[in-house]
This record gives structure tokens, C-alpha cells and sequence, in this order.
């Protein structure tokens, strides 16, 4: 099931539309404005450090989005079994 769900979130079944929203938009900006200000103000070593920080939080975030998704998405079948005359465990 987790498989199914994660394929959904990955937009690989067009179940979901990852359209940015006005205010995810104005905050991506600043986080890309106040990062290429910080990378301007670090030496290579910095910039190498700073590049893996951002990979790894990206990935972390990534991880924790997936895991949301799956849980809502069960509760949803759950809320929708549950009007249902299907015996759940």
C-alpha cells in the first residue's frame, strides 16, 4: 500500500498537484535570496558545507512530506471504510 501511496505523492499516478501557492512563492524567494547572500560571504570549504546542509534538509523534509501524506492518506480510507459496511482490523 505504501508503495501506491508514495506514487501518488510523486504525482506518478496525477492524483496530486503540486502547484505553489502565493505565500510558498514569496518564501522561496527569500530563502533563495538570503542563501546566495550567504554563499557570497563563505569560501569554497563554506559553500561545500553549505550545499550539503541544504541537500540534507531538502532530503529530511522530503522524507517527512512522503510520511504525512502516507498517514493522511490512510486516515482518509480509514474515515471512508468506516461509512461503509467493510469490517476494518
Amino acid at each position: 500500500m505504501d508503495k501506491i501511496i508514495e506514487a501518488l505523492y510523486f504525482s506518478n499516478i496525477g492524483a496530486l498537484n503540486k502547484a505553489q501557492s502565493p505565500k510558498e512563492q514569496e518564501l522561496l524567494g527569500f530563502l533563495e535570496r538570503h542563501k546566495a547572500a550567504l554563499a557570497g560571504a563563505l569560501d569554497a570549504d563554506g559553500n561545500e558545507r553549505l550545499e550539503k546542509y541544504t541537500g540534507c534538509y531538502d532530503e529530511l523534509l522530503t522524507e517527512r512530506e512522503i510520511e504525512v501524506f502516507k498517514q493522511g492518506f490512510k486516515l482518509g480510507m480509514c474515515f471512508a471504510l468506516e461509512g461503509t459496511d467493510i469490517q476494518t482490523e
